[in-house]
């Protein structure tokens, strides 16, 4: 008899394991679920956000493409323009821009800077005449504009 009992008290304790293992599945699912949607709240607010960076990066591109081409292709100025300013320390940039008749031509300069030490003098010198030559030109450019004004 004493078998018996014990028998069916392993029986319930199967019956109880299963129902408890079936909660606990219950609960595992459920928990799955909620983890599930919440990503998906997640990765729909990050679509959003790259969609707007992606519209803020196009429109600033646009911008500066807009900006670049009104100093591309401005056409009455008398002075010195710079198209590109940057700051690296091994090349900068200058534009000289020479009056030709009515036309402006923008004309690009690429002078390498050398830090005492690095290089000779001799290394620079074809730059720094070639930016003499341009300077010279823009002189005598705007004298003769001048000259013909006042005839």
């Amino acid at each position: 008899m004493g078998r018996t009992t014990t028998k069916t008290v392993k029986e319930n304790s199967d019956k109880e394991s299963v129902v408890i293992n079936e909660d606990l599945q219950t609960l595992i699912k459920s928990a799955i679920s909620e983890a599930t949607a919440e990503l998906i709240l997640e990765i729909k607010e990050l679509r959003n956000r790259v969609y707007d960076l992606e519209t803020t990066n196009t429109k600033m591109i646009d911008l500066l493409k807009s900006q670049n081409s009104k100093c591309i292709n401005c056409e009455l100025r008398e002075t010195n323009h710079s198209l590109n300013s940057s700051t690296n320390s091994n090349t900068s940039t200058s534009t000289v821009i020479a009056k030709s008749g009515k036309h402006m031509q923008a004309q690009k300069l690429e002078a390498t800077k050398t830090s005492a030490g690095t290089k000779d003098t001799n290394s620079r010198q074809p730059a720094v005449d070639k930016i003499n030559r341009q300077i010279n030109l823009y002189k005598t450019n705007k004298q003769v504009v001048v000259d013909k004004s006042d005839s």
